[in-house]
């Protein structure tokens, strides 16, 4: 059986629309994708430029932040990439504090806090590493 050109023609021409056609939706999937992979990068970048930086933890830092929260501390110390302090009498609530605000510059490896009288006035020795 010998086709006719009419109907080579016909056929070339649907199978080059069915192609077209596939082609059409894997490209407008693909755009999806793009698109959605470019704002959640824009998204990122959003959230990035709206976080804040995290202080630098040095001796002065912790100097400060003891003369902020109004605690003297018995022994400051850097030995081997790790803070050593120790403080006596310190309240509770302001134990927290500090421990919030070092956590947020560093590493806090080591927390002994202890309370012999039951007033929640502490005895403490914290060990800090920076990030």
């Amino acid at each position: 059986m010998i086709l006719s050109r009419r109907v080579v023609y016909a056929l070339v021409t649907l199978l080059l629309l069915l192609y077209s056609f596939n082609s059409l939706n894997t490209v407008s999937e693909l755009k999806k994708l793009l698109n959605g992979q470019y704002l959640s990068y824009k998204q990122f970048l959003v959230e990035l430029s709206g976080a804040r930086e995290r202080p630098r933890l040095d001796e002065g830092f912790i100097r400060e932040l003891s003369a902020r929260l109004g605690l003297s501390f018995d022994e400051l110390s850097f030995k081997d990439g790790v803070y050593a302090l120790k403080a006596r009498e310190v309240p509770g609530v302001l134990l927290v504090e500090l421990l919030y605000e070092l956590e947020r510059a560093g590493k806090v490896e080591e927390l002994e806090a202890v309370d012999n009288t039951g007033k929640g006035v502490f005895t403490v020795e914290i060990r800090v590493r920076p990030f």
